[in-house]
């Protein structure tokens, strides 16, 4: 009987089509990724397993970037994307600054000065205490590295369908090019920002794919 079983559930396993993830660009909606206790991440995700629920697509002229929408076990959103920079691979770790955040983060007359074509003559400088939440997502000092690029977001789509939101980017890098700040502008007025980590793929422990019921 015990031999018999063993068989049956071998046959059910085989006839399963098991899903195979090399890399974060495979991931879909329901899949898992588990983050190592790395020092370059941030704290939130150091030795965690976070759900992808949502996939988004950036498009610009020259290329297109796929966004994964991460939830945290603490209920935090984060977005990842895999980066291709002239061979080099990388992970970009996003988090959402709110409006509150800028205010008490970002000096709004320094803020306002990424948007200025001779923002690079003096960069951007931020004081932020230890005790926030944002402490090991920024960088003390960035330098603007994109003025005025647009690009348009589909939401909900791996790629681009139809035209998209479109939006204006400002992008500033630190020096070390391990942190980022963007800034999305959108047609109606509405302001994004993120706080950006970069980070190389080994502190990925794993990725799995959606149990299926």
């Amino acid at each position: 009987m015990f031999k018999k079983l063993v068989k049956s559930w071998t046959s059910k396993k085989n006839d399963e089509e098991i899903r195979n993830i090399n890399n974060v660009s495979e991931l879909t909606v329901g899949d898992i990724i588990s983050f190592k206790e790395r020092s370059e991440l941030p704290g939130c995700l150091q030795g965690i397993d976070a759900e992808v629920v949502a996939i988004s697509c950036y498009e610009y002229q020259d290329c297109q970037e796929k966004e994964l929408t991460l939830r945290t076990p603490e209920d935090e959103t984060i977005f990842l994307s895999r980066q291709d920079e002239d061979g080099e691979i990388y992970l970009a770790l996003s988090r959402k600054l709110s409006h509150s955040d800028i205010t008490s983060i970002l000096d709004s007359e320094a803020f306002a000065d990424v948007f200025d074509e001779d923002f690079n003559a003096q960069g951007l400088t931020i004081n932020i205490d230890s005790s926030s939440a944002f402490y090991d997502w920024m960088s003390g000092t960035y330098q603007q590295t994109i003025n005025g690029n647009t690009g348009f977001f589909h939401k909900g789509s791996k790629t681009p369908k139809g035209r998209g939101e479109q939006f204006i980017e400002h992008y500033c890098e630190s020096s070390d090019e391990d942190f980022g700040l963007q800034v999305e502008i959108y047609q109606d007025g509405t302001t994004e920002v993120f706080a950006i980590k970069e980070c190389s793929e080994a502190v990925i422990q794993d990725l799995w794919p959606k149990s299926k019921e």
